[in-house]
């Protein structure tokens, strides 16, 4: 017998699930309106407390404090390394050429490193700024670089360390087998204030100045002996930050390793940059980050005037090992704060560059 006749041969049978089919059907359309509610009401919570955290990000990161030292730099040597773009990096040569100082700024590019020095100098006056060629990515560029500049350059009173890149979405090498964030960024640098210390250090009172953002604080742990990413997994946030660290630990233990010479080694955090961007374009987070930071980003002006601090004030000069966020000195906490790790990340970056002995003499 089907099922039809069957209902209809019991309608008591019928009417019982016909009721209990009413029952389900009431039951999950309660569930369901109870769902998109609390669906609903969770995005809108989320969308407030979003933007509330992008207005206060907003507000605490552009209201950067500019540097109000005075201190002019007449006769004063300068280089600063810099993004093809520009960037912190220009900001810093454009003020320092400003206060008088003799600007040379190395950028991967020898025309664009021109370009800016041109512009520099229409603006500030100062014909005494020169584009060099240096890409921190290479230590070949690097090594080439320091040689020339030892050779043609007998003084150096401030050596700004600006340039820098975000991390690739995936991992990246360059040629010579380095992570391309961590080469750039840090090894870079790393490699070319050790060739360039016996100059700074005839040269003292002398200063370096280095960038390293306060991403490092998303640290928690780190390899020293895979600082590459070649057994550790990749992300491109953690290999930035990493960088980053390794910057900070590099100024560390140069103030260690100088102390008393008359050279003053500090870090320096721009804020967040619409100009210097955590992560390289490429991937779902790097379009968010770039939204992001569109909306609480600080413009280079902005974000340099904290290395400019660092690279001119009296207080700059006063002490060593500093970090310095918004023209004040902070108290670098976490793994930042480490001395024995900083030692460790310097040896093992100084095999990873294959820096010898005789190099920082």
């Amino acid at each position: 017998m089907d099922r039809a006749a069957t209902m209809r041969g019991w309608p008591n049978v019928e009417v019982t699930i016909v009721e209990a089919q009413t029952g389900v059907s009431g039951y999950m359309a309660w569930v369901a309106a109870v769902a998109v509610w609390a669906t609903a009401w969770g995005v809108a919570v989320g969308v407030v407390g979003v933007s509330v955290l992008m207005a206060y990000l907003r507000y605490a990161n552009t209201r950067a404090r500019p540097c109000t030292a005075p201190d002019m730099m007449k006769g004063k040597t300068v280089l600063v390394t810099a993004n093809d773009d520009g960037g912190v990096g220009e900001e810093v040569a454009r003020d320092l050429a400003g206060r008088g100082a003799r600007v040379m700024l190395a950028t991967p590019t020898l025309a664009r490193a021109e370009r800016q020095a041109a512009a520099i100098t229409a603006f500030t006056g100062n014909e005494e700024v020169k584009g060099l060629q240096l890409d921190t990515s290479s230590m070949a560029s690097v090594k080439q670089f320091g040689k020339q500049f030892i050779t043609t350059e007998k003084r150096l009173d401030v050596l700004v360390l600006a340039a820098g890149r975000g991390a690739p979405p995936n991992r990246t090498e360059t040629e010579e087998g380095l992570e391309v964030t961590l080469a750039t960024n840090h090894l870079g640098h790393f490699l070319l204030v050790n060739l360039l210390l016996g100059v700074l250090m005839t040269s003292s009172p002398s200063r370096v100045v280095v960038k390293a953002s306060s991403a490092h604080y998303m640290l928690s742990s780190i390899t020293p002996k895979d600082l590459n990413f070649k057994k550790g997994d990749y992300g491109a946030l953690a290999a930035y930050a990493l960088s980053q660290l390794c910057n900070a630990f590099m100024a560390t233990n140069l103030t260690i390793l100088t102390a008393g010479s008359g050279l003053v080694v500090n870090s320096a955090c721009p804020g967040l940059v619409l100009s210097e961007p955590y992560l390289s374009p490429g991937g779902v987070m790097a379009w968010l980050y770039d939204a992001g930071l569109s909306f609480v980003g600080r413009t280079p002006e902005q974000g340099a005037q904290t290395l400019i601090h660092a690279a001119v004030s009296r207080q700059g000069a006063s002490i060593s090992g500093a970090f310095f966020t918004d023209c004040e000195e902070t108290k670098l906490t976490g793994l930042a704060a480490d001395a024995g790790l900083a030692k460790k990340v310097w040896e093992v970056s100084e095999g990873l560059v294959g820096l010898l002995p005789q190099d920082h003499e």
